[in-house]
């Protein structure tokens, strides 16, 4: 957790997601660091009362931008599944994050298969190292990115 002088407040919850609360008063930062459950504070305390962002996506949609990232030509909801759990029977759960996804990114997403437009102009900024992409990915594609000779 982050507090800033303008009173935005930056949580990150523990699967991954962060979010940045718009004015909090001290007040409730210091009762939030009290907090017996981070997660129930800011549920009742925080989220109803201040506008807030998402400030990066979440880490399974992160996994899902890179992948689609590196096939233009797109990938089936199987295959993504594969490539992310490593076999194809979660499909169902990748296209509810692409719908998801979709949702947020608008016509940044194409379907049949799940790809980039070719209108867009796409670059991917990778880290020097990449033994540190997306490091607590689990998926067996991102892994094999970062460490293609495993």
């Amino acid at each position: 957790m982050r507090a800033n002088l303008t009173g935005d407040l930056d949580v990150q919850f523990e699967e991954g997601r962060e979010y940045r609360y718009e004015k909090v008063p001290r007040s409730k930062f210091r009762a939030l660091m009290s907090a017996e459950s981070v997660g129930a504070f800011v549920n009742e305390e925080i989220k109803p009362y201040h506008r807030y962002t998402e400030i990066a996506p979440h880490p399974r949609h992160a996994e899902i931008l890179l992948l689609l990232s590196q096939c233009p030509a797109g990938r089936t909801a199987a295959e993504l599944s594969t490539a992310i759990f490593g076999c194809p029977d979660h499909a169902v759960t990748v296209r509810a994050e692409l719908s998801r996804l979709r949702g947020t990114l608008g016509g940044l997403i194409d379907h049949r298969p799940y790809r980039f437009p070719s209108w867009l102009d796409l670059a991917c900024d990778f880290p020097a190292d990449m033994a540190s992409l997306l490091p607590h990915s689990t998926a067996p594609a991102i892994r094999m990115l970062r460490n293609p000779l495993t």
